[in-house]
């Protein structure tokens, strides 16, 4: 098989979704993109706490940049692993903002990714009814493209 031109990674700062860049440098793409979703401040408050509130936009702003800030050290810590794990390929890192599974299907589009690699808790019955299931939403969207779900 032809090797794949580009994958995308997403995480989400958990060590768990991680363990998706031990098959980066197994499947050996030539580009990866590690995305990382952020919320906005208002939907992260809701789903944490269920308490539905306006945020003043001052504290939303600075919430978000450092949680931006966050991410983006994730994702350089990331590309870091990448390359002790041997890996050396082109690292693209993606901080963007709105619901996991349709950025993720976004992104993979917008590259023309051929490969998505990412980790799934496999809950199943009425936790993932009520959490959802970011990797099932991307399995169903990115039909032409290979996805790979690493399980716990």
């Amino acid at each position: 098989m032809d090797q794949y031109e580009t994958a995308v990674v997403p995480l989400d700062g958990s060590e768990f979704s991680r363990k998706a860049l031990a098959h980066v440098a197994r499947i050996n793409p030539k580009a990866v993109i590690l995305i990382a979703v952020m919320e906005s401040v208002a939907s992260a408050l809701s789903r944490q706490t269920g308490i539905v509130a306006d945020v003043p936009p001052d504290v939303a702003r600075k919430v978000s940049e450092a949680e931006q800030r966050r991410l983006r050290a994730d994702l350089d810590a990331a590309r870091d692993e990448l390359r002790e794990l041997g890996w050396t390929g082109a690292v693209s890192p993606l901080v963007v903002t709105g619901n996991p599974g349709e950025q993720i299907v976004a992104a993979t589009r917008d590259a023309s990714a051929d490969l998505v690699i990412m980790t799934t808790h496999g809950r199943k019955g009425i936790r993932r009814a009520m959490l959802g299931s970011v990797a099932e939403h991307v399995v169903r969207e990115v039909k032409e493209t290979a996805v790979l779900l690493v399980r716990p």
